[in-house]
């Protein structure tokens, strides 16, 4: 869970940040009566954990995402948060659980304020709850204070990305998805989103990270899995799944992610 601006939590066994986070078991799940697009799917995300989904467009990536988010539900398998199993709950229930969702296009609302924007993502909190959530969010990421008078829809690509991010922490989640978080951003923009993610993480949250820039994803993430067709068909540490010519050759065709 987010924890306060600089202050990290003590580092944990690896079997209990596992328990402290997002756990996901054989998962099936499609659209409708159709055919399934996740098989079999299992994955773990440690609390202060950064986990990268990469995969080719079509892998079923966001579909991901989307069932853990309540979107979508699971045809057969389980999803579990901090040792509760909330497979099958609503989007909104889900949401209350501690599963916060950043969907791609970060879909900030252009006419109200960043303060505002920031604001409904605690919806759920009493006034005392909110007032503790936005000083922690704002702590994090002190960028959004300097915007918080302007209205969102004059906010540029990345400050927009980042006030979606932050959003999304103000429901004070246990674990962070986050949908193609660089996508239409500046080079800048793009390290400005991916150093406050790490930041993020410190505190204490699991953060599922789907992107499609391989490199700067699996860069920044401590582990990863590479999706194909719907099956996860590589899991390990990023920087082992970095280095992995059958990462580059076989499922992503992106040449040699060893270099920048």
């Amino acid at each position: 869970m987010l924890g306060k601006a600089g202050k990290e939590r003590p580092k944990e066994d690896p079997a209990d940040r596992a328990e402290q986070g997002l756990v996901v078991s054989e998962i099936e799940v499609g659209y409708h009566r159709g055919p399934a697009i996740l098989r079999d799917l299992s994955l773990t995300v440690g609390a202060g954990e950064i986990f990268a989904v990469v995969g080719r467009n079509g892998a079923g990536k966001t579909t991901l995402l989307r069932a853990l988010s309540g979107l979508l539900p699971c045809r057969r398998g389980s999803v579990r948060l901090k040792g509760r199993d909330f497979t099958g709950l609503s989007a909104e229930r889900v949401a209350r659980s501690g599963i916060a969702h950043v969907p791609a296009g970060r879909r900030v609302i252009p006419g109200m304020t960043a303060l505002d924007n920031l604001k409904l993502g605690g919806y759920q909190h009493s006034r005392t709850a909110l007032a503790s959530a936005l000083d922690d969010v704002l702590a994090m990421l002190p960028a959004l204070a300097t915007w918080g008078a302007r209205r969102a829809g004059t906010l540029s690509g990345g400050e927009q990305q980042l006030l979606a991010i932050g959003r999304a922490l103000m429901s004070r989640p246990v674990a962070l998805l986050l949908d193609e978080p660089l996508t239409g951003l500046s080079p800048a923009y793009q390290q400005d989103v991916l150093e406050e993610m790490t930041k993020i993480a410190k505190g204490g949250t699991a953060i599922l990270l789907v992107e499609q820039n391989v490199r700067k994803s699996l860069r920044t993430a401590d582990r990863g899995m590479v999706l194909d067709e719907g099956r996860g068909v590589m899991t390990g540490a990023a920087a082992e799944l970095l280095a992995a010519d059958r990462l580059r050759d076989g499922y992503l065709g992106v040449g040699d992610t060893r270099r920048a």
